[in-house]
């Protein structure tokens, strides 16, 4: 059912808006309201965050990221090998020292690590023969 006002009144919210006044003085300011004051932003410190790398993400551009510890393609030592990070903001996945996506070395790492398990295998069966 939807508000209808009386014959020959004109149409009202039901509900007017309500006004509310300023906040007092020393009253906590909202979010946008510390951007005008003078020392804003604030200055950076002489050290990083645990998460904060110096190389940029090659998706977003963001500095933030958080080490891979493991993977489907390399387990828990393949990440570590190619300083496999994850991008903080979009959750891009690249190498932490060049900031380059380590599609080529997790190719390698598998290829080879593919190549060790089939030579192995080789090796095995043959000496059971």
């Amino acid at each position: 059912m939807t508000y209808q006002p009386p014959p020959g009144q004109p149409p009202q919210p039901p509900y007017p808006p309500q006004q509310y006044a300023p906040p007092p003085q020393g009253y906590p300011q909202p979010p946008g309201a510390f951007a005008q004051q003078p020392g804003y932003p604030p200055q950076q410190l002489g050290y990083q965050t645990p998460y904060m790398t110096g190389v940029r993400c090659p998706k977003c551009g963001d500095p933030r990221s958080k080490p891979v510890t493991f993977t489907w393609w390399g387990g828990l030592i393949g990440p570590k090998l190619l300083s496999h990070v994850k991008c903080l903001t979009c959750g891009s996945a690249y190498n932490g020292k060049t900031g380059r996506y380590n599609t080529t070395g997790i190719l390698i790492y598998t290829l080879a690590g593919l190549a060790i398990v089939v030579a192995l295998m080789v090796a095995a069966a043959l000496a059971g023969k």
